[in-house]
């Protein structure tokens, strides 16, 4: 099955030519500025090789002795509404993402949106650790400007995949009959919400982390504030994201009233 990234990839424009970003890129040009493709791909590599070295002594691997990097840093990347995501192909047919936040450069990012990108990272590696949902493997990230790339940023393994939207609505062609799939998909998410139930909290919301990397409290989520964006000068993809806090709720009804 080819995956949305591999789709949009084979359509989408570099997203290094500044000069010529398609509109959907255009809200992450200071970002995409900041990323220096030979500095992005070193890095990478090193990550790489600290994350394999006992399987390249098992194997005698040359590729870690490489004098060139042997991966590619792909200017064909998916961009939503608060991120990008810049895939990363390794010679063997790994892949890797990095995914840098909208607001990811020195005048934008606020203490909110380190707590945010902390939540997410440990969030994901809590539920690696802790059920077997498939979530993507974490390798690095920081949430501030002190580190080698110069942003804040996630490093993690892309997981092929699709929307379930595009699967239950038929958008996607599948061997099976769709009644087989739709009722399959229904069985991994139950199976996922199996799992997920062995975490409980007081309250629905983001999860926080104390010192010890351990979840502490829920906090409020925070999402985009399309409204107030609107009222901003420009058109939708010049416009500087605006975040409005919701939350925490004591119920599942107090986020999706009752119809």
């Amino acid at each position: 099955m080819s995956s949305d990234l591999d789709k949009d990839q084979r359509s989408e424009p570099d997203i290094f030519q500044y000069s010529n970003l398609e509109d959907k890129f255009k809200p992450f040009a200071a970002v995409l500025k900041n990323i220096q493709v030979d500095n992005l791909a070193r890095y990478v590599w090193t990550i790489y090789k600290a994350n394999h070295q006992h399987e390249d002594n098992e194997k005698g691997n040359e590729k870690g002795k490489a004098t060139v990097i042997p991966l590619s840093v792909s200017a064909r990347a998916l961009a939503g509404s608060s991120h990008i995501l810049i895939p990363v192909n390794f010679w063997n047919g790994t892949r890797w993402l990095l995914k840098v936040p909208r607001k990811g450069t020195q005048d934008q990012f606020t203490a909110d949106d380190a707590r945010d990108l902390r939540s997410e990272v440990l969030t994901m590696q809590l539920l690696r650790r802790e059920t077997t949902i498939p979530v993507p493997e974490v390798f690095a990230f920081s949430t501030n400007f002190n580190n080698k790339l110069g942003f804040p940023f996630i490093l993690m393994t892309y997981l092929p995949g699709a929307a379930v939207s595009k699967i239950w609505y038929k958008e996607l062609e599948y061997p099976s009959p769709i009644r087989e799939t739709n009722a399959q998909t229904l069985e991994d998410l139950a199976a996922a919400m199996i799992q997920l139930n062995k975490f409980t909290f007081d309250k629905i919301g983001r999860i926080d982390f104390n010192e010890h990397d351990e979840p502490s409290e829920i906090r409020p989520l925070r999402e985009l504030d399309l409204n107030a964006m609107r009222r901003q000068s420009g058109d939708d993809e010049t416009r500087e994201p605006i975040y409005t806090e919701i939350g925490p709720f004591e119920t599942p009804s107090h986020i999706i009233p009752p119809t």
